[in-house]
């Protein structure tokens, strides 16, 4: 754990796997050189924690289901702002903006429940669904994507008191 966001900044990835519980807080996670925080299995915890200038997806999560709170990813060159892979994570009051790729993207029956978040800025859809999944969408503000607010193959997909004005 560190200090504060502002004092403990990490060049590079974060690597997590395994059944064992992490947390991850109170941090600034930067990797010029590929993804930010990779977190596989279990259920992890990652709070209070920006992740930005990353070459490809700020936080990639396979499998499990972990719990992103309080989290701002931004300035993402490609590949998703968060990318979850068979992943059921719970995401509250997460920030992503300015992505060259999703703001969200879900793969592989990834079914999360995402609530009063924003997502701004993206080159694709803000939030991408796909494989069958079934996403949960509450309090949700996304804007200023290129793509689609919202692309999903299921109809199991629900959104509520949310607000889409992209494109």
């Amino acid at each position: 754990k560190g200090m504060s966001k502002e004092k403990t900044v990490i060049i590079g990835r974060i690597t997590v796997k395994g059944e064992i519980k992490v947390t991850i807080s109170n941090l600034t996670v930067s990797n010029p050189a590929g993804r930010g925080i990779y977190c596989s299995g279990s259920q992890h915890n990652i709070t209070n924690v920006i992740v930005l200038d990353c070459a490809n997806d700020g936080i990639y999560c396979s499998g499990g289901s972990p719990t992103l709170e309080n989290i701002n990813v931004r300035n993402i060159l490609s590949g998703s702002g968060i990318h979850c892979q068979s992943s059921d994570p719970v995401l509250n009051n997460v920030f992503i903006s300015d992505i060259n790729g999703q703001g969200l993207g879900l793969w592989g029956g990834s079914s999360p429940t995402i609530k009063n978040s924003k997502i701004t800025g993206c080159t694709g859809n803000g939030l991408h669904s796909s494989g069958g999944g079934s996403p949960n969408i509450n309090n949700v503000n996304i804007s200023k994507c290129k793509g689609n607010g919202v692309h999903s193959d299921s109809s199991q997909t629900q959104i509520r008191n949310s607000i889409n004005y992209s494109k």
